[in-house]
């Protein structure tokens, strides 16, 4: 993707499972936007097992659709007090890029939503975390009998959390474990969170695990995903130069890119940092009213553990 395809602002947003688009841009006029609402959104996610978050802020939604937000929030308020709580699913999906390329750039479930009036505007507020609902509130309590596979294990875990099982049946199927084993020989019991007992046996097989837009992502330290490499230099996309780290991280922003994910492969041209590189973090931010547009990068050397 080019700078010349980086312009003509698109952005889209689901709640609860209705759509609300919020602008739309004029594919004949560079960067001309038609925008109906304003909304500014902030992204992130890492290769971290905690969920990735995203906040949103949307200013004068209808009567309709901040009543129904407002409804949502009660009745996920009701099923956290509950006793036992119940893990109440409420999906938001927010798409960004541009007309004719938009990028789920982030998948999961409203924690908090509130609409309050600032002045002459109603200003609604959305808080999310990928997979957060059953993240927290999943547990197991299951015995297996000698001969069952890590990966079984895992799955019921994954189960367990809600989300689609990704990529552990290749990891865990084939994959070369840490001190050779891949089944448990005397049985296992797995007893409490979920998350805990996922994280245990991914460390014990040297893999680590996140949650990727509702979907499970296991990377051993060297591994990257197999999503499309990214180029990123003056001519796609790279805004500014790199800023270098410790042991050749570095930092380096882009106009925004949804191809942008943790566990990624990017390959850096500039000046100062010419290579491949794994993204750890990714941060996409943006103003639908306002100048801001970008995805803001960590990435370590490819390669490196």
């Amino acid at each position: 993707m080019t700078v010349v395809d980086l312009y003509n602002r698109d952005f889209s947003m689901n709640i609860g499972g209705v759509p609300i688009t919020t602008q739309t841009g004029d594919p004949l006029v560079k960067d001309r936007i038609d925008t109906q609402l304003r909304v500014t959104f902030d992204v992130e996610k890492t290769l971290s097992k905690e969920p990735n978050q995203a906040t949103i802020t949307v200013y004068n939604l209808n009567i309709p659709n901040r009543a129904a937000i407002q409804t949502g929030a009660e009745i996920a308020d009701t099923a956290r007090t509950a006793t036992p709580p119940i893990a109440y699913d409420w999906p938001l999906v927010i798409e960004a890029g541009y007309m004719g390329s938009l990028e789920t750039i982030f998948s999961g479930n409203i924690t908090f939503a509130h609409s309050e009036k600032e002045a002459v505007d109603w200003v609604t507020t959305i808080e999310a975390g990928d997979g957060e609902n059953k993240y927290r509130k999943g547990r197991m309590n299951k015995s297996y009998k000698a001969g069952t596979t890590v990966a079984q294990v895992a799955l019921d875990a994954a189960a367990l959390l809600d989300v689609s099982p990704g990529n552990i049946a290749e990891k865990l199927g084939v994959g070369v474990f840490r001190n050779g084993y891949s089944v448990f020989t005397q049985g296992y019991v797995a007893s409490g969170s979920a998350a805990d007992i996922l994280d245990s046996l991914m460390s014990s097989a040297g893999f680590r695990w996140s949650i990727q837009d509702g979907s499970l992502q296991v990377l051993a330290p060297t591994d990257t995903n197999f999503e499309e490499i990214v180029i990123l230099s003056k001519d796609f996309g790279m805004v500014g130069s790199p800023q270098i780290a410790e042991k050749g991280k570095i930092t380096v922003t882009s106009l925004l890119q949804g191809k942008l994910k943790p566990g990624g492969r990017i390959i850096v041209q500039s000046e100062l940092v010419n290579g491949q590189f794994k993204v750890e973090r990714v941060k996409h931010f943006g103003d639908t009213f306002g100048r801001d547009w970008y995805t803001e990068i960590e990435a370590k050397p490819a390669g490196l553990a």
